[in-house]
């Protein structure tokens, strides 16, 4: 019973190592969507840099708290959307900066994400103007 408990836990750790882990911006942009779509604002807030996760705090605040959305949430999705990759652009002097390009599949319009790297992870970092122009695809 030892063992069997000790290989679940090596193999969650595993898991969720690869799975937090961003090496791409797209990882990363996937990883915020999904997890904002369902709900997961903690999960989703390691995948954004500290003043996107500030700015979500905010807005879940402003809306009646993180059980408030997720019923929401639940009344308006009743049916997973899904996050479809379309590309990326690097951007800065060292390619520290990344633009994500990508639909879902309740949305076929075109929406993008800004990313930086920082400290060797890519982070979504989202301006309030950038919110608000994908706050269809974000809710």
């Amino acid at each position: 019973m030892k063992k069997v408990l000790s290989l679940l836990f090596v193999a969650f750790a595993m898991i969720s190592l690869i799975s937090c882990s961003s090496d791409k911006p797209e990882d990363a942009a996937k990883n915020f969507f999904e997890n904002m779509n369902s709900g997961n604002f903690t999960e989703a807030k390691k995948y954004c840099d500290k003043t996107t996760g500030q700015m979500l705090d905010m807005v879940i605040t402003m809306s009646g708290g993180e059980e408030k959305i997720k019923e929401k949430l639940k009344e308006e999705k009743k049916k997973k959307e899904e996050f479809i990759f379309v590309k990326t652009e690097l951007k800065g002097k060292n390619k520290d900066e990344a633009v994500v390009y990508y639909k879902t599949t309740a949305n076929a319009k075109e929406s993008t994400l800004q990313l930086k790297k920082i400290d060797g992870e890519w982070k979504v970092s989202m301006s309030k103007e950038e919110k608000e122009k994908n706050k269809d695809t974000m809710s």
